[in-house]
Formats: C-alpha cells, structure tokens, sequence
C-alpha cells in the first residue's frame, strides 16, 4: 500500500504524463509533414506508456486513461498550432520537457524516466531549430531515434 504523499505525487506525474501525451497528439494532427507527425504520435505514445505505470501504481485501470482533455497548456498549444503552426510551439515543448526531466531526476522512483524524457526534450529541440538542406540528415537521425526504441519506456 502505498502513502498518502505518494499517491498525490504519483497523481500528479500521472495528470502531467496525461497532458503531454494530449499536447503531442495535438502536435501531431497540427502538422502536415507526416514524417513530423510520426515523430510526435510516436511521443505520445511514450507519454501514454508513463502514464500507464503511474496509474497502475495507483491503482488506476490504464486501459481507461484518457488524454484528451482540456488544460490551459493544451489549449494554448491548439491556440498556437492553430495561429502559427506546430514549429511555433516546439522551443515552449522543449523547455517543459527539459523540465521535468529535472524532475523525475530528483525522485529515485521516477528517475528510470528521466533518460527518456531527455531524449524528448532533445528530439523537440532539434527540431526547433531550422533545418538547412545540410541538415537533412541530423533530422532523419532525429526522427530515427525517436522511431527506434528512445522513446519506450
């Protein structure tokens, strides 16, 4: 069984893991490019898989978790998306991300997360930053990392 202090933290890891995996499904529909698509499907289904050990901590059924919900973050994302395009809200990702990789880094029951969401953080971050026709390749291996076991939990 476990604490009342844990429980509320493991709620509240499940809330954000919930919201991520929202914001990227957001992303995802939000792009027209389905190599950029792919990429975030792809991260929501990790934030799914997060979500469902939380839940499963809990004792929530995962096979019920819904991340379609309305948050001031996912609908600043559809705002946004909708006004500017995905490209516009990636930095924003990337830094919320980078955020709660601090996070799970200071909590040992979490901190078997953290490699991946550095890995989100840093797949995000790349592509913020402007591809070149040079740089084709930095993002194919972007998207390959992300497509190949990175994002797994």
């Amino acid at each position: 069984m476990i604490n009342r202090k844990n429980r509320k933290k493991y709620k509240t890891y499940l809330r954000d893991e919930l919201e991520a995996a929202s914001i990227y499904n957001i992303v995802a529909k939000s792009y027209a490019e389905p190599e950029k698509a792919s990429i975030f499907i792809k991260l929501a289904e990790s934030e799914m898989r997060h979500a469902s050990h939380w839940a499963n901590l809990i004792g929530i059924d995962s096979s019920k978790l819904n991340y379609n919900k309305n948050t001031v973050r996912t609908m600043y994302v559809k705002l946004i998306c909708n006004l500017f395009g995905p490209d516009k809200i990636l930095p924003w990702l990337s830094r919320i991300e980078s955020a709660g990789v601090k996070i799970y880094d200071k909590d040992p029951e979490a901190k078997f997360l953290s490699k991946e969401e550095r890995n989100h953080a840093k797949t995000i971050l790349q592509m913020a930053s402007p591809i070149s026709s040079k740089s084709h390749h930095e993002n194919e291996s972007t998207h390959k990392s992300v497509t190949h076991g990175n994002v797994r939990a």
